[in-house]
C-alpha cells in the first residue's frame, strides 16, 4: 500500500494567514511569516493517508477536482465508461462510498508511479480510492491498458462495499475469496470492454486480441478475452460470456498462482488487526518477498524457451501460449480448484446483476460455488 509518496507540490495562503499578513502591514512590527494552508483541506482523511498531494492528482469520481488537469482526466474517464451500460452503472454506484457512518463519492487518482514493478492500477481497500498509473518507467501507459485496469479496480470498489464485514475463517478461505473476487473483477472488465466495442470504442477490446501486448502475468489474460468471444460466438448472452470468463480465470494456473500471495496477504492483514500488528506485518512482508523471489525464478525458468523481451532497459520473460495454458511449475500444478465459502459466495452472487435486464451472470449459473464445480467449457451454458 503506497503511503506518503511525495510531499505536496504547491502551497497557498489561507484566509487566516492572509488576514495576518494584512494586519502586520498596518503595525510597526514585522509581519508574521505566512503559514501555508493545508493542501489537503477538505480531502477525506482516508485519501490523505494515501497521498499527501491528493488535491494535485486526485478528485471525486463524480468530478469537481481542484486541479484542472486532473478534472479533465476524470471527465475523460467518465466519458469512456459511459459508453458501456455496465460502466455507466458502475460510475453511478461509485457516487456513494460508505465511510465513517456517512457516504461520499469514490476518489480517483492519476499517478506516475515510481515503483520497481508498478501496477497499471490498484484499489485501496477500505478507503474508497482508485488509483490509475499513467506511466510505466516514465513512459506513458497506452489508454487501452489504463482503462482496462481501471475497470477491474472499479469493480473492486463495489466488492469492498459488499464485503466490508467479511472475516476469513482460514488462510485457504482468504485465498479462495481473493481468487473469486479477482475473477469477478476481470469478468466484469471484459463485459465493459465488450459493451464499449459495441458502442464504437474498440481500444481496450482490441488490445486484448494480441497476447504480445502484455508482459509477465498480464500475458495470460488474453485467454479470458477468448472465453468471452467464444461464448458470444456460440450464441450465448453477455451474461453467459461474463460467466465463462469467471470460470476460465480459475482454470488458468499461472494466473491463480500469481494471486496466491495476495490471498496470503489478506489473511495476514486480518490476523494482524486481531493479534500482533507489527509482528505480522514484518512476517507478511518477508513472506511476500520470498514468494516474489520464488515466482520470479519460476517465471524465468519456465519461460526459458519463450521470448525474453526488453522494455525500457528492463528484461522480462514473457509467458508463452504454452505456459499460459498449462501449469509451468510443480507448485502451480499442485494448486487445487478453490471453492469459496458459502457466506462469501452469497455476497458475490448478489453483485452479479447486470444492467439492461441482462440478468445476474452468477446466479444464472447457479451461483459461484455451482459454477466452479462445473468444467470451464460448460460455464456459459449453465442454468440455475
Amino acid at each position: 500500500m503506497p503511503t506518503q509518496r511525495r510531499m505536496a507540490t504547491g502551497s497557498f495562503l489561507s484566509a487566516t494567514a492572509l488576514a495576518l499578513v494584512l494586519t502586520g502591514c498596518a503595525t510597526s512590527g514585522p509581519p508574521p511569516t505566512p503559514v501555508p494552508a493545508d493542501p489537503l483541506a477538505g480531502v477525506p482523511e482516508s485519501i490523505a493517508n494515501v497521498f499527501r498531494n491528493a488535491n494535485e492528482i486526485c478528485g471525486p469520481i463524480t468530478g469537481g477536482a481542484e486541479n484542472p488537469a486532473t478534472e479533465a482526466q476524470i471527465q475523460h474517464f467518465r466519458g469512456l465508461l459511459s459508453k458501456s451500460a455496465t460502466g455507466a452503472a458502475m460510475l453511478k454506484r461509485g457516487e456513494s462510498f460508505a465511510e465513517n457512518n456517512g457516504h461520499r463519492p469514490l476518489w480517483i487518482c492519476f499517478e506516475k508511479m515510481k515503483d520497481k514493478f508498478p501496477p497499471y492500477a490498484y484499489y485501496s481497500w477500505g478507503r474508497g480510492v482508485l488509483v490509475i498509473n499513467t506511466h510505466m518507467y516514465d513512459e506513458p501507459i497506452p489508454e487501452g491498458k489504463q482503462i482496462s485496469a481501471a475497470i477491474h479496480e472499479l469493480r473492486h470498489s463495489e466488492q469492498d462495499t459488499e464485503f466490508q464485514a467479511i472475516r476469513y475463517g482460514s488462510l485457504e478461505e482468504s485465498r479462495s475469496t481473493t481468487y473469486a473476487s479477482e475473477a469477478d473483477a476481470e469478468a466484469i472488465n471484459l463485459l465493459v470492454q465488450w459493451e464499449m466495442k459495441e458502442a464504437g470504442y474498440t481500444v481496450p477490446w482490441d488490445m486484448r486480441k494480441e497476447p504480445s501486448s502484455f508482459i509477465q502475468g498480464d500475458f495470460c489474460f488474453s485467454g479470458l478475452y477468448q472465453a468471452f468471444s467464444d461464448a458470444v460466438k456460440n450464441g450465448g448472452s453477455t451474461a453467459d460470456a461474463t460467466r465463462a470468463v469467471f470460470r476460465a480465470w480459475h482454470d488458468n494456473k499461472p494466473i491463480l498462482y500469481s494471486y496466491q500471495g495476495q490471498g496470503n496477504m489478506r489473511w495476514g492483514m486480518q490476523q494482524a488487526r486481531d493479534e500482533l500488528k507489527n509482528k505480522w506485518a514484518l512476517e507478511d512482508q518477508k513472506q511476500r518477498q520470498e514468494q516474489k523471489k520464488r515466482h520470479n525464478t519460476a517465471n524465468a525458468n519456465a519461460d526459458e524457451q519463450g521470448e525474453a523481451i526488453t522494455l525500457m532497459g528492463r528484461t522480462f520473460y514473457r509467458h508463452t501460449q504454452a505456459t499460459c495454458n498449462q501449469p509451468r511449475t510443480p507448485l502451480e500444478a499442485a494448486l487445487p480448484l478453490p471453492i469459496p465459502s458459502a457466506v462469501f459466495s452469497e455476497k458475490l452472487d448478489r453483485l452479479g446483476v447486470l444492467p439492461d435486464g441482462a440478468g445476474n451472470y452468477l446466479q444464472a449459473g447457479g451461483g459461484v460455488r455451482n459454477i466452479l464445480r462445473h468444467d470451464t467449457k460448460d460455464a456459459a451454458k449453465l442454468r440455475p
